[in-house]
C-alpha cells in the first residue's frame, strides 16, 4: 500500500493528480481515462507500481499502450507490444519495483 498525501492509495478508489480527479476500480485500472496525461501515468507507476522515476524505456511503451488504446479501443498482443517497442520479455522477467528492466532490451 502506498500513501499519497498520507493516505493510502487502495484499488477501488478516488484521488485528485494534478487538479484531476482519477477513478481507480478494483484492479486499479483508470476508469476515467480522459483525464489520462503524462502526471496521471507517473502517479499511477509510482504509487501502484513503485515505479519512482519513469525512464525514457518506460515511456516508450507507456506512449504506445497509450496510442494503440486510443486508436483501437483495446491494449495490443503482447508480441506486437513487443516488437513495436523492441523491448523483450527477458528484459523484465526478475524485473522488481525497484529495479530498471536489464539492459538486454533494447
Amino acid at each position: 500500500m502506498t500513501l499519497v498525501n498520507n493516505m493510502p492509495v487502495t484499488c477501488p478508489g478516488e484521488y485528485e493528480v494534478n487538479g484531476k480527479k482519477v477513478i481507480l476500480d478494483e484492479d486499479c485500472f483508470l476508469q476515467n481515462p480522459e483525464v489520462w496525461d503524462e502526471k496521471v501515468a507517473e502517479w499511477m507507476a509510482k504509487n501502484l507500481e513503485g515505479v519512482q522515476q519513469m525512464t525514457e524505456r518506460h515511456w516508450k511503451v507507456v506512449r504506445y499502450l497509450r496510442q494503440y488504446w486510443e486508436t483501437y479501443g483495446v491494449c495490443p498482443p503482447i508480441k506486437m507490444l513487443l516488437k513495436e517497442t523492441g523491448e523483450t520479455l527477458e528484459a523484465y522477467t526478475n524485473y522488481s519495483q525497484t529495479d530498471q528492466p536489464t539492459e538486454h532490451a533494447k
